[in-house]
């Protein structure tokens, strides 16, 4: 997403009790909240992909919204992430490192 607080503000002003919510993070390395910027098409060769966030930005951005309860239900393990990243590697699909430091989580958010 371009805008991804602005979106998760819109969807909140929706949302009754529960989001379930997927998606993109990046910067796994870093436990403050931070988000990665993508200009081009560094991610997938994807022009329309703008940010990853890591999970602390996603907690984060989720409780400024007006969630109370937010928990990671779901991530990508280490072991997953290092042999995604090697695979990827071998492959010419991507850096080693910049594919280990990303991954998937699924977030559930209650009010």
């Amino acid at each position: 997403m371009r805008h991804p607080l602005l979106a998760l503000e819109r969807v909140a002003s929706v949302t009754a009790k529960q989001l379930i919510l997927e998606t993109h993070v990046d910067m796994l390395h870093c436990r403050r909240p931070a988000c990665a910027f993508y200009p081009e098409d560094e991610l997938d060769h994807n022009p329309t992909n703008w940010c990853g966030p890591n999970p602390a930005a996603v907690v984060a951005m989720l409780k400024l919204v007006g969630f109370r309860e937010i928990t990671v239900v779901s991530q990508y393990s280490l072991a997953y992430r290092a042999a995604r990243a090697l695979k990827w590697s071998f492959e010419r699909r991507g850096n080693l490192w910049t594919t280990f430091d990303q991954g998937r989580i699924v977030v559930h958010a209650s009010r």
